[in-house]
């Protein structure tokens, strides 16, 4: 099984406490983008999805040599319709076996992906190519020396972030926020503050994890607090003390708490100029460096 990521570390140390604590997974690698574990008993998707930090997971079914796929067709198909994917299928899915294939980072393969899919149903009917809302993905990721198989489970909405109401632009995505939230560490009576809170991802995962003493978050958007309220409250997280402000971070004295000294951990990703125009970006994060010194 594969979690593939870009904190790839933060993944690790949660499939370690996962594994302290129920005894599920161990694992096998860890390396750029990518955590493979093994169960190590009987596990659920539920299980899978208490890891909140990865992007995508998908059962390895194994891996074929050639890289072009239509020279191997049985090969794949007999990847895509083996004992292990049978079994993953059956454990997993109620009603009828759906899959879409896809061919990872290859843009449409139409022809390839006729073929293909006309060679695994022959090999077994009960698996079946259908492109409109499958619950699993077939997907072939091109490697070094070939192409490997993995089925992706197609959860909508991801069962993690169930609380997301909405969202703004340039918001950060949900695994990213949990991983950053875990890259604070956990400790006892945090005081969190957010400069850029937009849909308050964050915060709320910062929370999440408990030892918060109270949490606050601005934005120079009125939307985007109106949203981050709205998202807490889904989240249920509102035991913790929260105060959200429509101002630009450096007005962070005027928000009662804030002040020197006052802050233990601050946690945000600010704008980088990409989604949302900045005009002087070096003295944005001039600004955000000196609040941050005055505040922790």
């Amino acid at each position: 099984m594969h979690c593939r990521k870009g904190l790839e570390e933060i993944v690790r140390d949660e499939v370690k406490e996962s594994l302290e604590k129920h005894g599920k997974f161990r694992i096998l690698e860890t390396r750029s983008g990518l955590v493979a574990i093994t169960p190590a008993a009987a596990f659920s998707l539920g299980d899978i999805y208490t890891l909140r930090c990865f992007a995508t997971v998908g059962f390895f079914l194994g891996h074929v040599r050639s890289s072009n796929p239509t020279e191997s067709v049985d090969a794949l198909a007999s990847l895509m319709t083996s004992p292990r994917s049978q079994s993953v299928l059956a454990a997993f899915t109620e009603g009828s076996v759906r899959y879409r294939l896809e061919f990872v980072s290859k843009g449409h393969q139409r022809g390839a992906v006729r073929l293909l899919a006309n060679r695994a149903y022959a090999m077994c009917p009960d698996i079946l190519n259908d492109p409109r809302g499958a619950p699993w993905s077939m997907d072939l990721l091109p490697t070094g020396e070939g192409i490997s198989v993995e089925l992706r489970p197609k959860l909508t909405p991801d069962p993690r972030f169930t609380y997301r109401e909405a969202d703004i632009r340039a918001s950060s995505h949900p695994p990213l926020a949990a991983a950053m939230a875990r890259l604070g560490a956990r400790v006892n009576h945090e005081i969190v503050w957010d400069p850029f809170c937009g849909s308050g991802l964050e915060l709320i995962e910062r929370a999440r994890l408990g030892g918060v003493q109270c949490i606050y978050g601005t934005d120079l958007s009125r939307d985007a607090v109106a949203i981050s309220q709205a998202n807490f409250t889904a989240a249920k997280v509102m035991a913790v003390p929260l105060t959200l402000a429509c101002c630009d971070f450096r007005d962070y004295a005027k928000i009662e708490g804030l002040g020197p000294n006052s802050v233990t951990l601050i946690i945000t990703n600010p704008p980088m100029g990409r989604r949302i125009r900045v005009r002087d970006m070096h003295g944005l994060f001039r600004d955000l460096f000196a609040a941050a010194a005055a505040v922790l």
